[in-house]
């Protein structure tokens, strides 16, 4: 059981690390981080409130979906991008899981990320954790259940030292902790960028902008995006999955 709560609390953690460091990277107003004006993307992405609906394919079998849906409130500038989706994995050894998340995340007039929000659950059996980060005090609160019952919950700080102290909490030795960081001091830095295309679908030709994330070299998600603000492919080539439509005849 303790394995189990561990896997979901690392792998919720690792989401919404991953999310605030993609959205900090995409929105060169807020960061002045990049010189690739990845910004217009994500205007086009609220100015026209499109949902997007994908499955996750493995080569051809489908494992999971996705769903995004950004919107704006026009009174107060706040702009809110909520997801759900879920995928069937093996999870560590623990049999095949079919893992679903919810959530939202929250930005400011100037693109910052002001909150985020997210759930992640599993079935067999059933659990829960659930997540709420605040960049502005830079604490995140968690809550874990098991077939709806509260069994932990409490807040960390988004640090070394609050990471560190949620892992032994978990039950995970200290020098693992350490390894860790090491790892990541040494990875190399990730890259992003964006560009106009097209994309061919379904017979039709459409003009895309290409979202491109690397790491040394090596390309981790590459996303097409109508000029409305719809997804309409992406790939993530290390993992093996693609993204696409339900009605998409392209399966390669």
């Amino acid at each position: 059981m303790l394995h189990r709560i561990t896997v979901m609390l690392i792998i919720g953690f690792w989401v919404a690390m991953t999310g605030l460091l993609v959205l900090r990277e995409s929105y060169p107003d807020a960061t002045r981080l990049n010189t690739i004006p990845m910004a217009h993307v994500g205007r086009v992405l609220f100015q026209h409130e499109q949902t997007s609906d994908l499955v996750i394919r493995d080569k051809t079998r489908e494992v999971g979906y996705l769903h995004f849906q950004p919107h704006t409130n026009e009174e107060t500038g706040e702009r809110k991008l909520e997801f759900h989706g879920n995928i069937g994995l093996a999870v560590l050894g623990a049999g095949k899981q079919r893992i679903s998340w919810r959530g939202e995340v929250v930005f400011d007039k100037a693109f910052g990320v002001a909150e985020l929000k997210l759930t992640v659950s599993t079935y067999e059996p059933v659990q829960q954790l659930q997540l709420e980060l605040d960049p502005a005090t830079n604490v995140a609160k968690y809550e874990i259940s098991i077939q709806g019952t509260k069994l932990e919950g409490g807040s960390f700080t988004m640090d070394t030292k609050g990471v560190a102290s949620l892992l032994e909490r978990a039950g995970l030795p200290a020098g693992l902790f350490q390894q860790l960081l090491a790892k990541q001091s040494a990875m190399p830095e990730s890259e992003f960028s964006a560009r106009q295309s097209t994309l061919k679908m379904n017979g039709e030709t459409i003009s895309t902008f290409v979202v491109t994330a690397t790491v040394g070299g090596q390309t981790l998600l590459e996303a097409h995006i109508t000029q409305l603000g719809q997804m309409l492919k992406a790939q993530a080539p290390v993992l093996g999955y693609k993204l696409l439509p339900h009605n998409s005849k392209d399966t390669e």
